[in-house]
């Protein structure tokens, strides 16, 4: 047999995933030719294939030597390095290819691949848009180019972009699985999960997939599921951080938080994105401690520029422009508190302008929207874009109303385009960086001394409250305690569930071991609670293990209004505030329904937002500084039907206090 023959059937039998045979006819060949390029590079692809990169070098080099002319031959070696993100050293193996080839598709998708690695989007775009001129029906180079676009932010094109690789090859599981995430970002779940599971089904060790079915299922509330799928993303593929980083925040949302907070640090080893800084940072306010002021300076020495680019407005006695970023300025928790600040600046002195990044616009974003003197859309861009937008439009004041929760700007703001920085509202603590100037809050939640050391910004205190409550304008009315027509008093929490802390729960044990005719309710405003069963039978079976009858514990679902979420509360006798991260929204409605709420007080600012609100209503006899007091102060209020109706009875004209807009915003 030649040894031509023996290399057809060595590329026929790795076609068909014989890949030890096809490895025996290639060294076969080679000991006859040991001069045999196409041996070589056969030898390499296969050792390329089991991740073996110093083998797959090795030959790689040895086939040049016997052909250096060859393109194919440099394409692999781009592909080798790719692999090893030696991105340099790829870059260079491509142009080799393609200055011996310069219509080789392959090098030049390849080319924008490493470009793509690079965050370099202009150069990666060229690259494959010259690809798919050169064959359109050249799959891999639609899905790379969709890829660039979704960075890009061009959401419906890089769809069009992956829906045409799928078209041109039905069976190419990557574009599949592109699909199914950018579903998942748009909140199209149903096909999303479909576009997974196909992608799975073609590639069925596919980590990504993995990773992104788990992505869809946690937002359809199917915890343990999206668990496993996590767990199998990084069985498979131990280097894929933000497997870990997403199952942390699956693990939080079941309140597992020594578990997620393991996995964002494991995620943050293997690689240091912003998002999972930011992941990890948002986690940290549910413990019970401050926090290590190291987290911050690692994510503020790796973002933060130090090269700063301000275009002055020097003109005279003009407006000082005062700018917001949010995704959250809509029917949102953010929403209730910055609406009574949008709506009374003073525009002869001030241009106020609003940065919406909304994924899902609704008529509190139409309200809003009217109190701005430019409102200025910019879900579709970029970091860059928005950077230099406001750079351009010289902003003065530049206010983040997010913090490191989902979907923030905060490395628009590491990047200092505006003179004056500000973060409020949406996030409880420092954002660590040092292009942040101030940190807007109060003396109750942020206290002169230690407060200031934990914060990489300036503290500015406002006189009361750092918050201002706008209610919602339909709001049902206050009723009376429903202790005095029960008999027994039901207590309450409508708290997310991840702020259900043993802590927590531990004292609320103690109170009903105390009231042992008292009902809890306990509802959550996402679907946790009865979306996952084992998360159900698991919160059930924790109350028993502390001694109480699982029918005195109430689980209540998603109310599908805000009509229908505040008529709630006029089941409820007594708020109960979690600790160690306390409501704000949650507080502030019981408050309006005429619910009072029980506080208990920590060293952080998040467990200090309940001191804040009841302090300036003045109501110190619902805050508590120790466990004790906290049980006290409920079995107290429990046992007093008429001085719990005539506290209850005074309750929604004190929240005028908190929601004068004049005042706070000026």
């Amino acid at each position: 047999m030649t040894s031509q023959e023996m290399l057809t059937l060595a590329i026929q039998a790795y076609q068909t995933g014989q890949k030890s045979q096809a490895e025996t006819l290639c060294y076969q060949i080679l000991e006859t030719e040991p001069q045999h390029a196409d041996a070589w590079h056969g030898l390499a692809i296969l050792a390329t294939d089991k991740g073996d990169y110093e083998q797959a070098l090795d030959c790689m080099q040895r086939a040049l030597i016997c052909h250096p002319e060859f393109p194919i031959f440099y394409n692999s070696l781009g592909n080798i390095y790719w692999y090893q993100r030696q991105f340099e050293q790829a870059i260079a193996a491509y142009q080799q290819a393609l200055q011996r080839q310069s219509n080789y598709v392959d090098a030049l998708n390849g080319l924008g691949n490493v470009y793509s690695e690079q965050e370099n989007w202009q150069l990666a775009q060229s690259c494959y848009e010259r690809a798919i001129q050169l064959n359109p029906g050249y799959a891999q180079a639609h899905n790379g180019l969709g890829n660039v676009l979704k960075e890009q932010r061009h959401w419906a094109m890089a769809i069009d972009c992956y829906q045409r690789a799928v078209q041109l090859s039905p069976n190419y599981a990557e574009a599949h699985n592109n699909l199914g995430g950018i579903w998942c970002e748009q909140g199209n779940l149903t096909v999303a999960l479909d576009a997974c599971q196909r992608a799975l089904a073609l590639k069925p060790n596919y980590a990504k997939a993995y990773n992104n079915l788990g992505n869809v299922l946690r937002k359809q509330y199917r915890f343990s599921e999206a668990i496993a799928n996590y767990e199998q993303a990084v069985r498979l593929d131990p280097n894929l951080a933000i497997a870990y980083s997403n199952l942390g925040n699956v693990y939080r949302d079941k309140g597992m938080l020594n578990e997620a907070v393991a996995c964002h640090q494991q995620a943050l080893k293997l690689q240091p994105l912003a998002q999972i800084y930011s992941n990890l940072l948002f986690l940290l306010n549910y413990l019970d401690e401050p926090f290590p002021k190291d987290l911050y300076q690692e994510f503020d020495r790796q973002y933060a520029s130090s090269q700063m680019i301000l275009i002055a407005d020097k003109r005279p006695r003009r407006r000082l422009r005062i700018a917001y970023i949010s995704s959250d300025l809509r029917r949102h928790s953010v929403g209730y508190f910055i609406a009574p600040i949008l709506a009374h600046h003073n525009h002869d002195d001030f241009e106020v302008i609003c940065y919406d990044d909304c994924s899902q616009p609704d008529e509190v974003t139409q309200r809003f929207s009217q109190y701005a003197d430019h409102w200025i859309r910019c879900r579709d861009w970029t970091d860059t874009q928005l950077l230099e937008h406001i750079r351009n439009f010289q902003v003065d004041i530049l206010i983040d109303l997010m913090g490191h929760t989902g979907h923030n700007r905060l490395l628009v703001f590491a990047q200092k385009p505006a003179p004056v920085q500000i973060t409020y509202l949406g996030y409880p603590n420092t954002t660590g960086l040092s292009t942040m100037d101030y940190r807007l809050t109060d003396h109750y939640a942020d206290p002169m001394g230690q407060a200031d050391e934990l914060n990489t910004e300036q503290l500015l205190r406002m006189p009361r409250s750092y918050f201002c409550y706008e209610p919602y304008e339909h709001s049902p009315d206050p009723v009376d305690a429903p202790i005095l027509q029960k008999g027994i008093v039901t207590l309450g929490s409508f708290n997310y569930y991840t702020k259900l802390s043993p802590t927590i729960l531990n004292i609320w044990a103690q109170i009903l071991l105390k009231l042992p005719q008292a009902q809890l309710v306990i509802k959550s405003n996402t679907r946790q609670l009865l979306h996952d069963p084992a998360i159900k039978q698991h919160f059930e079976n924790y109350f028993e293990r502390l001694g109480l009858d699982r029918n005195r514990l109430i689980l209540k679902d998603f109310s599908s209004s805000i009509e229908e979420h505040l008529a709630e509360y006029q089941t409820i006798d007594i708020a109960l505030d979690t600790y160690p991260y306390n409501g704000a929204t949650t507080t502030c409605e019981a408050l309006w329904m005429g619910v009072p709420v029980v506080t208990l007080v920590g060293k952080t600012s998040a467990s200090r937002m309940g001191l804040s609100i009841l302090a300036t209503l003045g109501l110190p006899e619902l805050i508590a500084y120790c466990a004790e007091d906290y049980v006290e102060i409920v079995v107290n209020l429990a046992q007093d039907g008429q001085g719990l109706q005539a506290l209850r009875a005074g309750l929604r004209s004190r929240m005028d206090i908190l929601g004068n807009g004049v005042e706070f915003t000026r």
